[in-house]
C-alpha cells in the first residue's frame, strides 16, 4: 500500500501550510494514521509554520477520524467550496492543527510518534 500528498505552504508571511491532497491505498490498517502523522512532522519543524490546515467532503468518516486521532481541530463547514468538473458544487468541512497542539500530542503520546511509517524529505 502507498500514500500520496500534496502540500501548499501559504507565501503570506503568517506560517499556514495547507495540506490540499491526501490518499493512501488502503484503509482500516492505520497506514493513513501513520501516513498523515508522517507529514504532519514534516511541516513543523519548520519554524515558519503555525497552522496547517486541511479541507475534505464532510462525508469522508475516515478522514475525519484519522485528522481527529492526530490532534486536528474542526473548524467549521466551507458551503459549496469545491466545485467538480461538471459544474455541481460540495461543501467542504475545515480543520486545523496550531503548533502548539501538535507540540502537546508528542508530548502527551510518544506512541504516535513512534508509529512506524516515517517519511523523509
Amino acid at each position: 500500500s502507498f500514500g500520496l500528498s500534496v502540500v501548499k505552504q501559504e507565501n503570506d508571511s503568517k506560517g499556514r501550510a495547507n495540506r490540499r491532497r491526501v490518499a493512501v491505498g488502503k484503509t482500516g490498517k492505520g497506514i493513513g494514521t501513520g501516513f498523515v502523522l508522517s507529514l504532519v512532522d514534516l511541516e513543523f519543524p519548520d519554524p515558519q509554520i503555525e497552522r496547517l490546515w486541511l479541507d475534505f467532503l464532510p462525508d469522508n468518516a475516515v478522514a475525519r477520524h484519522v485528522y481527529t486521532k492526530i490532534g486536528f481541530v474542526e473548524e467549521g463547514l466551507m458551503r459549496s467550496a469545491l466545485r467538480f468538473p461538471d459544474g455541481q458544487r460540495a461543501d467542504l468541512l475545515l480543520m486545523s492543527l496550531l503548533r502548539h497542539e501538535w507540540q502537546k500530542v508528542h508530548e502527551a503520546d510518544g506512541a504516535l510518534s513512534a508509529l512506524p511509517l516515517k517519511f523523509k524529505r
